[in-house]
């Protein structure tokens, strides 16, 4: 997983707006979080995949 900074100033969250305009902007260009953005850290992590655990829904389908 990569971290990344953008924009200038004091951080905030960004609202799932501005989450859909960062997503169209690296889809819309591959340099984008290079060029635009400031990397923050890089994390390599590992899980234990359990079907068990589940609970009857597909992989990657999140819990609200």
């Amino acid at each position: 997983a990569e971290a990344y900074l953008y924009g200038e100033g004091e951080s905030m969250r960004a609202s799932p707006e501005e989450i859909d305009d960062l997503m169209q902007r690296m889809k819309d260009d591959t340099g984008f979080l290079n060029r635009c953005c400031s990397n923050l850290e890089s994390v390599n992590f590992t899980f234990v995949w359990s079907p068990e655990e589940l609970f009857g829904m597909p992989f990657g389908q999140m819990l609200m």
